[in-house]
């Protein structure tokens, strides 16, 4: 992304699908800060209109984080966002009643307004 940057090159789309960053809760707050800086390099070559697909599969991260993450990119970035859905793991891995942490698999779909 930062080579890219750098060139000026500029994407409609960037998806944003990191492996786990989080595998344990003590690596919550370094995860959150790797997730802000990766989707700010995204937001850095995304045209004005384009949409970044930020996910992410770790039961550390949560709906309300992934949100945060990406806002402040935003913010960083001088970016106007608009998160237009948010996602869930699909039918196919079902959520177990009592076990919460089963609900990590989230995506954001979110249009870059300038």
């Amino acid at each position: 992304l930062a080579a890219a940057a750098r060139n000026g090159q500029l994407f409609d789309v960037v998806v944003s699908d990191p492996p786990s960053m989080a595998p344990n809760a003590q690596a919550r707050e370094k995860a959150l800060n790797a997730y802000t800086r990766l989707h700010a390099g995204a937001l850095a070559v995304l045209r004005p209109g384009g949409m970044l697909i930020a996910c992410t599969c770790s039961s550390h991260i949560t709906g309300k984080d992934l949100r945060a993450s990406v806002m402040e990119a935003g913010r960083r970035e001088g970016r106007s966002l608009q998160i237009e859905v948010e996602e869930r793991a699909g039918t196919d891995h079902p959520v177990r009643a009592g076990f919460p942490e089963g609900d990590y698999l989230q995506a954001l779909y979110v249009r870059v307004e300038d």
